[in-house]
């Protein structure tokens, strides 16, 4: 069986988790699993040595996200890494939005995003081995009315990936980047909504982002529907977007 090392930051995530769980039925998986929460990376890492006796489980928990814990995550990555996937962040509910907790919330899905970024493809470049996986969100390709704050927080990071892409095609650099952009999905951060009973399973969504890492695609949307659905949002004239409460 492969051997697959694979740290994941925001490793409490629903989707995030869904996504280790997939990884073992693949590989032989050694995790390094970081989140603010360590009682439940516990459960996260007692889920996935049940699943898998082969897999190996690190667990590193952080108070918080701010740029000092961030440098005392270098040691850390001296090693290399096969798969690096940041999937930290938090939604932003619109209609109860404030000042305050828009700062909050871009903190930990703008700020300290790019700081983790940062570190681990500077770690990446000097190793010259990686697949770095970002986690964005069909909400950063078109803004709208609906979720616009986060979408703008999504759309940053898919910039950073942009250009991250590029670096490593005009320095020719042994790395592969990916970013993420899953549609609606029922999770824990998403089943108080309206209509999440109609969102896609975590473990669909899941399934079809480890797949799509393991063939390096650049952007994985996952349904894979969203490609197309994304692609109709993007391209519609103004006069038509402006009609549409979406």
């Amino acid at each position: 069986m492969i051997k697959k090392e694979i740290l994941i930051i925001g490793a409490t995530s629903t989707i995030a988790h869904e996504c280790a769980r997939s990884f073992t039925a693949r590989y032989q998986c050694f995790f390094t699993l970081l989140a603010r929460n360590q009682s439940e990376l516990d459960k996260n890492k007692s889920d996935l040595l049940i699943r898998s006796k082969n897999a190996n489980v690190e667990t590193i928990s952080l108070n918080s996200f701010d740029l000092k814990s961030i440098k005392l995550l270098k040691s850390t990555l001296t090693k290399p890494y096969d798969i690096y996937i940041l999937a930290q962040g938090m939604l932003i509910e619109q209609d109860e939005l404030t000042m305050d907790k828009l700062s909050v919330a871009n903190e930990l899905n703008i700020n300290s995003y790019a700081h983790l970024i940062f570190l681990i493809y500077e770690s990446m470049k000097k190793l010259n081995k990686g697949h770095l996986v970002l986690f964005g969100s069909v909400a950063g390709d078109r803004g709208r009315q609906s979720n616009f704050w986060y979408g703008a927080s999504k759309a940053y990071i898919n910039t950073i990936f942009q250009g991250i892409e590029h670096d490593i095609a005009i320095n020719n650099r042994n790395l592969n980047a990916s970013i993420v952009k899953p549609g609606p999905t029922l999770t824990k951060m998403t089943m108080h909504l309206p209509n999440a009973h109609k969102f896609s399973k975590v473990s669909d969504v899941a399934k079809e982002i480890v797949k799509q890492i393991d063939l390096k695609k650049r952007v994985i949307y996952a349904p894979g529907r969203w490609r197309w659905i994304m692609l109709i949002i993007i391209h519609l004239p103004r006069f038509i977007f402006n009609k549409l409460k979406i």
